[in-house]
């Protein structure tokens, strides 16, 4: 049982006097307590004191790539199968996403982002929480589609990504 008396599980000792139980579910970090009885109803308890293991941290890949229509996309690394929450500088959602089992996250934004700090928070299958923070300046793209002209004057086609003045 845990520190609240939920059950975790039960199991057999073997043949050898050696049990293994896997609970199931989330265990929390404190005492745990073994009752055994055995087959003349002698009950013997044992306490072992439990602790996570600390979570592997997220990381923002430096720089943030900004996508030619504004929108951005952030990569990173972290704890596989963690959540994955990115926030602008303003504490407004970015976009969320889940770490692949090779450690890695991508989350493109479904709009433009504001110039400033982005900060990742990761939350675990434990629910251990670690945040990394990463600059973004919002540069805009050029995107030159055609030159044309003559030896006085040039037409340049294209687009340059929101956000910018031209």
């Amino acid at each position: 049982k845990d520190n609240d008396g939920t059950l975790l599980g039960t199991t057999t000792v073997g043949t050898d006097g050696n049990r293994t139980l896997t609970s199931t579910g989330t265990v929390p970090e404190g005492d745990i307590n073994a009752t055994a009885t055995d087959i003349n109803d002698q009950v013997a308890t044992d306490t072992a004191v439990f602790s996570l293991s600390p979570a592997v941290p997220v990381e923002i890949d430096d720089p943030v790539t900004q996508n030619p229509d504004g929108t951005i996309t952030v990569t990173g690394t972290g704890e596989q199968g963690a959540d994955i929450e990115v926030t602008d500088i303003n504490g407004a959602l970015v976009g969320t996403t889940t770490v692949l089992p090779d450690g890695t996250w991508t989350l493109d934004s479904e709009g433009e982002v504001p110039a400033g700090q982005l900060t990742a928070t990761s939350t675990n299958v434990n629910n251990q929480e670690t945040t990394d923070t990463a600059p973004y300046n919002n540069t805009p793209i050029a995107v030159l589609d055609e030159a044309t002209g003559t030896e006085d004057s040039v037409t340049l086609t294209g687009n340059v990504s929101t956000n910018d003045t031209h």
